[in-house]
């Protein structure tokens, strides 16, 4: 899932830069760590500049990703990126499990941009 940010600030741009926001990783073995990485997803995003409504939409993703794992791997990883693109920021949400896959990951793709 690839996300790009809408209208970036210069102070979140500076803030994340001193904090050295590139990427968190989550691993995934219970329904505790499936919140934990959902509020984390939130606040990462908010970092790097989405708006509200941005940031719990990614929030959501992520949790849905997370409680996939527990129901059908049992465990797996979260890692949250940022991606940069010319003048162009977003993040990045790779989900690792050793579950059964996805037979059609077309229709599992999610790309939002504007």
């Amino acid at each position: 899932m690839t996300i790009p940010t809408s209208d970036l600030k210069t102070e979140t741009l500076a803030q994340m830069n001193d904090s050295n926001l590139s990427a968190k990783s989550f691993e995934i073995y219970s329904q505790t760590d499936v919140a934990f990485a959902a509020l984390e997803a939130r606040k990462f995003a908010e970092n790097i500049g989405f708006k509200k409504t941005e940031q719990y939409m990614i929030s959501t993703a992520v949790s849905e990703l997370a409680r996939n794992m527990i129901i059908y791997a049992e465990q797996g990883t979260i890692q949250l990126n940022v991606i940069k693109e010319d003048l162009k920021q977003g993040m990045e949400v790779v989900a690792e499990d050793s579950g059964p896959g996805i037979k059609d990951i077309k229709k599992a793709t999610l790309i939002i941009e504007r």
